[in-house]
Parts: C-alpha cells; sequence; structure tokens
C-alpha cells in the first residue's frame, strides 16, 4: 500500500510538471499579452526613422522590388548629407541585377557611415544567405532578421538576440546592431544572463542556444508617432525631407503589403505589415548609462520583412 501511495505521489508530481510545461507558458504569455495592451507607453521625441518602400514608390519603379537599387542608392545619397547616426538596410541583397544599378548602390554603400545589412538564415543545411561581397565590404556589421513565433498560438512575443548556422557562425539580431552601431559600442559583453551594450544592460531567457528577449511593441494608434516613416518616392520628389533623417537611426525596408513575405502575429492581435509587427524590444537600464533612452527609441528596433 505504501509503495502504491509513493507511486501515485512520483505520478501526480510528473504529471504536474508535464502540465507546467504544457500550459504554464501559455498562461504566462496570455497573462503578459492582457497587460501589454493596457499600458500605454509614454512618447519621447523620435530618435529612429523609417525609409519605407511602400506601394507608392515600388509603383513608381520599373520592375519593382527588381529595380529597387537604383532609387535606394539615390535616397541614401540624399539621407547621407543629413548625418544620421547609422543606416539600417533590411533588404537582402544576395544576388547580381542590373550591373550599372549594382555599382551605383556599392558606392552609395561606400559613403554610407554606420551601415548595417541584413543576413537571412537558410534551411537545408542552416546557412546564412549574406549581401554580395561588393555590398558587404562597407557594411560595419551584419544582422540576422530571423524571427520566432510562439509555438503555441504564432504570436511573436520575442527575438533571438543570435542566430547560428550550422557551422555556428553567429550573427546577432539587426536590431541590436543598429543599437550598438548608432553608440559606437564594441562587441557586446555576454554573461549567462545578460547582454551589455553600450552601458545599457539586456536581459533574456534562454531556449537552447539562443537568448530570447521579449518585445514591445508599440499600440497600432501610436506606431508612426514613436517612429515616423518616410517613403522612397516622396523623398526622392521631395529632397528637403532628407533633413528628417538627420541625427536618426534610418531603417529601410519594404513596408507594401504586396510585397510583405513575413507578416507576423502580435499581442493586439491580427497580423501586421511593417514596421509596427517587427520588434521594439525593450532592455533594462540597471546600469549606468549615458543613453538618455531606451534601446528600442535610440536605435529603432523595428526590423522590416524580408523581401529580395
Amino acid at each position: 500500500m505504501r509503495f502504491r501511495y509513493i507511486g501515485l505521489l512520483a505520478a501526480v508530481f510528473l504529471f504536474s510538471v508535464w502540465a507546467g510545461f504544457q500550459f504554464g507558458s501559455q498562461a504566462d504569455n496570455y497573462a503578459y499579452d492582457r497587460f501589454f495592451r493596457a499600458y500605454r507607453p509614454d512618447l519621447r521625441k523620435p530618435e529612429s526613422i523609417i525609409l519605407a518602400i511602400d506601394e507608392a514608390s515600388l509603383a513608381s519603379i520599373d520592375r519593382g522590388m527588381a529595380g529597387i537599387r537604383r532609387p535606394l542608392a539615390q535616397a541614401l545619397r540624399l539621407i547621407n548629407v543629413a548625418q544620421p547616426k547609422a543606416v539600417v538596410v533590411d533588404i537582402i541583397l544576395t544576388d547580381r541585377r542590373d550591373a550599372a544599378a549594382d555599382r551605383e548602390l556599392a558606392e552609395a554603400f561606400r559613403a554610407t557611415p554606420h551601415l548595417v545589412l541584413s543576413s537571412l538564415l537558410m534551411d537545408d543545411p542552416q546557412r546564412w544567405e549574406n549581401p554580395r561581397p561588393d555590398f558587404a565590404q562597407s557594411a560595419a556589421a551584419q544582422g540576422h532578421v530571423y524571427a520566432l513565433p510562439d509555438g503555441g498560438d504564432a504570436v511573436t512575443r520575442a527575438i533571438p538576440l543570435d542566430a547560428h548556422d550550422a557551422g555556428h557562425e553567429r550573427r546577432w539580431a539587426i536590431a541590436l546592431e543598429a543599437f550598438r552601431i548608432s553608440h559606437g559600442s564594441g562587441i557586446p559583453l555576454e554573461s549567462p544572463d545578460d547582454l551589455e551594450v553600450g552601458g545599457t544592460l539586456i536581459p533574456f531567457r534562454r531556449l537552447g542556444d539562443s537568448r530570447l528577449m521579449r518585445v514591445r511593441y508599440f499600440p497600432p494608434e501610436m506606431a508612426e508617432v514613436a517612429i515616423p516613416r518616410i517613403g522612397l518616392k516622396r523623398l526622392l520628389d521631395n529632397p528637403r525631407l532628407a533633413s528628417e533623417f538627420a541625427h536618426k537611426v534610418v531603417f529601410v525596408g519594404v513596408t507594401a503589403t504586396s510585397e510583405v513575405r513575413d507578416r507576423l502575429f502580435t499581442p493586439y492581435g491580427g497580423h501586421r505589415p511593417p514596421p509596427e509587427s517587427k520588434f521594439t524590444p525593450r532592455p533594462s537600464r540597471r546600469l549606468p548609462s549615458t543613453c538618455s533612452s531606451p534601446m528600442c527609441r535610440k536605435a529603432g528596433l523595428s526590423c522590416l520583412p524580408r523581401c529580395s
């Protein structure tokens, strides 16, 4: 009888552990979502801005995204005059296109200080799809654009701060690289529970080899005020708008819904196109820091969707 009782206790214990893994994290996520939707962050002066490749921009370009490189080079030349803190190009640039347009974009990249380019993690086998060498040589950093939606409900609540390919080559998240480069910081200082970048402490949760960091999205009605955007066509039509990019972290990416390949579900319900759907992480500021605002405002941290 005694052994049957001990066996019953053991079975109850194992079931409790299993149920905790199965349902505990889900309950935690739903509680997080409820709190998240009720919270309204303070709006501060924007310190990042989006150069948006929107529907109007694509409609004005011959062959759409296939012809984006020359207009992008023209826009970068205008923006560089305004002296942005950093320029983050969230477009995959692996293939060869028109030779003249490629040369023009490469020249624009060479003239762009604090340039961050994106790498895409491919499967079978896992490998990095990197920018072409003539583009990559001008980059201060390359960051990954890998998303990790929750396996239970497909809501993206966290991003992996780093990712590895099959050869264990690591890339930091493009948002983290944008923050690091815009602060003139070196390699992140790592500990078992957090990273330190530019005097800011960034906590994370380990999941296997990944370091996960919670995402703080702006509410839909606040997103474009918190992180303004200017369309590529608008800028080219009115070069005086380049002054809006002065001393900000500039994110270049596709916002045209016809080209978006990875619309993500958010705690606000439904899915949204970028930039709102792609990550405004919130780090801790427990360390003394010269930063006047958190990472998501300093570097924008609005990674945009994939489009080659």
